[in-house]
């Protein structure tokens, strides 16, 4: 615990630095009538995730560019490698100015970033872009991404929650047929059925695995710099978590399952179908929302350009490829695009391609019949209100307590204590 302690107070005082060092505030101008591109371009990221077929892409419509993608998860023995030691060199080279490329920010804490002004806000290239169009995009994307009304990194897929319930065990009604479903009308319906089934779970895993990011963002305000941790809400809500924080074992029965809207579950029509079909015992998907019914999503990589990138033009052409709408005839099979895009992408464009299919019997989020895919994943992602964090020094520090009231280590009074002190430690209060 000590170890993680002084690895955030070095981290705070590192990001402390960086925002006093802000190089925010100058009008970023972009050249856009010369149409060649050419030069050399590096993408530091802390895994790959498709990246260099990205790369291959964009270097076979523009011959005079040269880039090298560095998957610093390969520099390491651990698995996944060190995200410590890959946020400490990114924050070295950002504070020197020797970050000349694009770079990865999505396991960083990345509103300290934010802030700092090393980063390019990515506004300034849309709004200077005569190619560019906003409304190809789902632009709620783009304002959960924002700190005050700038942008400074994007993904090019979201990642959204739905589950599904056992209908052999739900009664008629339990569940609404569409909309959104939150952990309170969860734990409500599986307190009517459980009576009835022995050794029942709620989830086919741990409840806090899905409870706790879903709702993190309830108490953990990085925009604001704000904690909520130490209030008699979130300690209530932890003894929730923790009573229902049970794992099914030797085929113990379980409510819901849970689906990851990403590509392996819905690129191929067998398995999309298979969400769909009520025949295997399931309920059609329903999205996975906090508290308050608001829904979040998930991102492996977050993209930005640093404010000391050579080339801004450059770096501006490959992000716009990376999130953009792509022509599937280019790629080698439906691997190296789920690699490549492995959510649902932000490009609506994309969504239209990659599941443009149809006999796919399903209900939008405004319980509208729809009857291909693409109808469906749209919908979802229209729907989306905010950024889940899955990273960073901040994280890691808030998270052990939290893992220690759950394995009986702390009280939920102290854990709320000490996630709220980590907190303010780290956001400098």
């Amino acid at each position: 615990m000590k170890k993680n302690i002084c690895v955030m107070i070095i981290a705070v005082v590192l990001l402390g630095v960086l925002c006093t060092c802000s190089s925010g505030g100058d009008d970023l101008e972009i050249d856009f009538e010369e149409t060649s591109l050419s030069g050399t371009l590096t993408i530091d990221c802390y895994f790959d995730y498709g990246m260099q077929f990205v790369a291959d892409y964009f270097m076979k419509q523009h011959p005079d560019v040269t880039i090298e993608v560095v998957d610093h998860s390969r520099s390491s023995d651990a698995i996944y490698g060190n995200i410590a030691e890959y946020n400490t060199k990114i924050a070295t080279e950002l504070l020197s100015g020797s970050c000349k490329g694009i770079i990865d920010v999505g396991v960083m804490t990345k509103f300290k970033f934010a802030k700092s002004g090393l980063f390019c806000d990515l506004y300034d290239f849309m709004e200077q872009d005569p190619d560019f169009k906003k409304e190809d995009y789902f632009e709620n994307i783009f304002e959960a991404l924002e700190y005050k009304d700038q942008l400074f990194y994007l993904p090019n897929s979201a990642q959204v929650l739905t589950l599904r319930g056992n209908m052999d065990m739900l009664q008629e009604g339990m569940l609404p047929d569409y909309g959104v479903l939150t952990s309170d009308m969860v734990i409500e319906v599986y307190e009517r059925v459980s009576p009835d089934f022995e050794d029942l779970h709620v989830f086919s895993t741990k409840a806090s695995e899905i409870f706790e990011p879903t709702n993190r963002h309830l108490y953990l305000d990085t925009k604001t710099e704000t904690a909520y941790f130490d209030t008699p809400e979130f300690i209530d809500y932890l003894a929730l978590q923790k009573q229902y924080n049970t794992m099914p074992e030797n085929n113990e029965p379980y409510l819901f399952e849970f689906y990851l809207t990403n590509m392996n579950s819905i690129t191929e029509k067998n398995s999309m179908e298979t969400i769909f079909d009520k025949d295997d015992g399931y309920s059609a998907p329903l999205l996975f929302g906090d508290r308050n019914g608001n829904v979040g999503f998930q991102t492996r990589n977050l993209l930005a350009i640093p404010a000391s990138v050579d080339n801004k033009r450059l770096a501006w052409e490959f992000l716009k490829c990376y999130i953009g709408e792509k022509d599937l005839a280019d790629f080698n099979s439906i691997y190296q695009i789920s690699l490549m895009m492995p959510e649902l992408p932000i490009n609506k464009y994309n969504c239209l391609k990659y599941f443009d299919y149809e006999g796919i019997q399903a209900q939008n989020t405004k319980g509208e019949a729809v009857t291909n895919a693409s109808d469906w994943v749209m919908d979802v992602i229209s729907v989306i209100d905010h950024h889940e964090e899955q990273n960073g020094e901040l994280l890691s520090a808030i998270l052990e307590p939290y893992d220690q009231f759950l394995n009986g280590i702390l009280t939920a009074e102290e854990a709320a204590n000490q996630m709220q002190e980590r907190a303010t430690l780290f956001f400098g209060e």
